[in-house]
């Protein structure tokens, strides 16, 4: 679920398979959320990755994947499969039902549900709660959000006031907060003392 500029290195102290990773899904396009892909791809070629990989997002995800890693590896050329797929609201693949619905943020974000074998877990990528959002959310296992802050800061950010509310409406059974300002990051793992919210530590591991 999106790869910035730490996820290869994260990846790699977590797992050092080059087949460990099926699928990378991009919620938008910031640079903190998918630049991490050309050094992710080429280490995985490196270390003999043979099984296909498809990246899912928004339109023109392919263009854009292939003109970055372009401008940060020229000409090199992988040698496993590297399959795009574009999401719009919903798709299914290999059994795994995947729904989208757009936040409010500066870019287009689709936040995503996955329904697999009777679980579900929802990632909101930037951006504040929209209906459609809150109505996805509903009922899941784990929602991974962003939680900008602990306040309403801006309009294009969710905030813990927002995600209190998803919770207090029939929400995920657990909110797992990401994306938090640097600033308020120690004063928010405080004030989360509840069950349903977690504050994850890099190479946490959740058990749906």
């Amino acid at each position: 679920l999106d790869c910035g500029y730490s996820t290869p290195h994260s990846l790699w102290n977590y797992e050092e398979d080059p087949n460990f990773i099926d699928v990378i899904y991009i919620s938008h396009f910031h640079a903190d959320h998918w630049f991490g892909i050309p050094p992710l791809l080429v280490r995985m070629w490196e270390e003999g990755r043979r099984k296909k990989l498809r990246i899912i997002g928004q339109r023109g995800i392919e263009g854009k994947v292939r003109s970055l890693m372009g401008m940060g590896y020229g000409n090199i050329r992988i040698n496993y499969e590297v399959e795009f797929i574009e999401v719009y609201e919903k798709f299914e693949l290999n059994g795994v039902n995947i729904r989208a619905a757009r936040t409010e943020h500066s870019l287009d974000n689709l936040a995503i549900r996955i329904d697999f074998n009777g679980k579900s877990i929802c990632y909101s990528g930037d951006g504040r709660l929209t209906d459609e959002v809150r109505k996805l959310f509903k009922g899941s296992k784990l929602a991974v959000c962003e939680c900008y802050s602990i306040k309403p800061f801006v309009r294009t950010h969710s905030c813990l006031e927002d995600l209190m509310s998803l919770a207090d409406q029939d929400g995920p059974e657990l909110i797992a907060l990401v994306h938090i300002n640097r600033r308020e990051r120690e004063l928010l793992r405080r004030i989360v003392d509840e069950k349903r919210f977690i504050v994850p530590k890099q190479y946490d591991v959740v058990d749906l």
